[in-house]
């Protein structure tokens, strides 16, 4: 039997699966569709025609599977998620994020908290997403694939390879063109602070030495790395 909390607001025609618990506070619009053994925590809200917790897009999917979704986060039009089947916590979010329409996360996918995916990005299974990292429409991500803390990422990039913390990208394959200097800044980082991560980013793409705490953060990311990481675009000569 599903379980879910008495507060919980549902439009017409939503269909609740008998292994789902939703929180208090949470919105489900109309003709949502959530399934699977999914966990819901509170103050989420789900727009109509969302698919949440079906079935992994995966050729060795044998039924089961998982997916958890903590706290205040916003799910628009059409935007699926999946549950995971192949890691024992399976697909997992965490707290206010915001999936635009048609936004797509695939089975044991990782999910921080802060993040913003516009209309029609799509993550692969497996993808892991730091905190505070924007996507820009129809971007999208191979399986995989990790995404650093504040990243940004422009339209219609294709992640192939990992994505260091605080890079911004482009391109498909997307290149790093520098920091995410503008989205630092509106989140309250100093100008000192920027310049100084800018420093570690030249010391980090010509794989120098140096007492930086955000090189450290860069070469960790980097030794941690399975896929590799995506590469500086080339300057012009």
């Amino acid at each position: 039997m599903s379980d879910v909390h008495p507060s919980v607001i549902c439009e017409d025609g939503v269909i609740i699966g008998n292994n789902v618990t939703i929180g208090a506070g949470c919105k489900i619009g109309a003709y949502s569709i959530i399934t699977g053994e999914t966990i819901i925590g509170e103050n989420n809200i789900f727009y109509p025609h969302t698919i949440i917790g079906g079935d992994p897009q995966d050729y060795k999917f044998k039924g089961g599977g998982k997916l958890t979704i903590g706290n205040n986060n916003t799910f628009r039009e059409f935007s699926t998620v999946h549950r995971g089947h192949l890691t024992d916590l399976g697909t997992v979010i965490n707290d206010d994020n915001n999936f635009f329409t048609a936004a797509h996360v695939g089975h044991d996918c990782k999910i921080g908290n802060h993040n913003f995916l516009a209309n029609n990005v799509l993550l692969a299974g497996h993808v892991e997403l730091g905190s505070f990292i924007n996507f820009s429409g129809n971007a999208g991500s191979h399986q995989f694939c990790r995404i650093g803390d504040h990243a940004m990422i422009s339209g219609l990039s294709g992640i192939r390879q990992d994505v260091p913390p605080y890079a911004l990208v482009q391109g498909d394959p997307a290149v790093i063109l520098g920091i995410n200097s503008i989205g630092l800044k509106r989140r309250g980082w100093s100008e000192e602070e920027v310049v100084k991560l800018k420093d570690a980013y030249r010391l980090f793409r010509n794989q120098l030495s140096g007492e930086n705490e955000y090189l450290d953060i860069l070469n960790a990311f980097k030794e941690e790395s399975d896929r590799g990481m995506i590469s500086f675009k080339r300057n012009k000569t």
